[in-house]
């Protein structure tokens, strides 16, 4: 005699694969997040190099706010070769994200990328506090 599988255990395994699907989709977004904050990250860290050098021979550095993908150069100075990188991690938000560069006249600056949406960095903006030394980043949720 065949014996077939009754509802309650048909809703059993149902109700156990949507649960493994749900503990899936919630580890790859948090999983998306970081990616896209460490390319944040990297994408204000790879400005470091260029701003220190313009720094060196005495130029000033550009401040904005600079909209996100128009390579803007960094230094002043024609002497300094090196463009904000351009960043697509804000998706549709791209168009009203900008670079913008405070203190640019110390040696201690500040780099931000605003507005996106898509950053955990600092709610919606992701900072670097930067000086000769090198950049560090705020945690999520602490802007200064």
């Amino acid at each position: 005699m065949k014996r077939a599988f009754t509802l309650i255990e048909l809703l059993m395994v149902i109700a156990i694969i949507a649960i493994l699907a749900s503990v899936i989709t919630v580890s790859l977004n948090a999983s998306k997040n970081r990616a896209i904050t460490a390319s944040l990250r990297s994408s204000l860290q790879s400005i470091h190099a260029t701003a220190v050098q313009c720094r060196d021979i005495g130029a000033s550095l550009n401040t904005g706010p600079f909209p996100v993908n128009s390579g803007t150069p960094i230094c002043q100075s024609s002497l300094i070769v090196g463009n904000l990188p351009q960043s697509d991690e804000c998706g549709s938000g791209a168009a009203n994200t900008r670079y913008t560069i405070t203190n640019s006249g110390t040696d201690n600056w500040q780099l931000t990328l605003s507005t996106c949406t898509a950053s955990t960095l600092c709610n919606g903006a992701a900072n670097a506090y930067c000086n000769i030394n090198g950049c560090v980043f705020p945690a999520a949720g602490t802007c200064k």
